[in-house]
């Protein structure tokens, strides 16, 4: 009986301490995701500034340096302007088929339904 009266004794005397040890611990954990919160806001707008400045400038297909991405097709490849200049340059004999310039068209009987036979 005398140990329960001294451990209620000892109970109602910690309760006080407890109470203000739980609250200084309580501000601690609020600071402490407050500050996580924070970091995690700050990491999101960097990672977006960073996702914003990839969609506008991205490297060149072939030599790497940073060019100017199409806002609308930004995962087509990116050539900048000298290596745009230069594919210009260089002739690979790859051209549209000739066309056929007509002064004169003369219909014949004949041919395609519709059509006829062209000369």
């Amino acid at each position: 009986m005398a140990t329960d009266w001294v451990t209620e004794q000892l109970r109602k005397a910690f309760i006080k301490i407890n109470a203000k040890a739980e609250r200084a611990e309580t501000k601690r954990r609020k600071r402490s995701e407050a500050k996580a919160k924070a970091q995690a806001k700050a990491k999101a707008a960097k990672e977006s500034e960073a996702w914003a400045l990839s969609q506008r400038v991205r490297p060149c297909h072939e030599c790497g340096k940073p060019a100017k991405a199409d806002p609308e097709f930004f995962l087509n490849p990116v050539i900048c302007p000298k290596c745009k200049d230069r594919s210009r340059d260089v002739d690979l004999g790859i051209h549209p088929r000739k066309r056929d310039d007509f002064s004169e068209i003369t219909v014949f009987k004949g041919g395609a339904p519709g059509l006829g036979r062209r000369k």
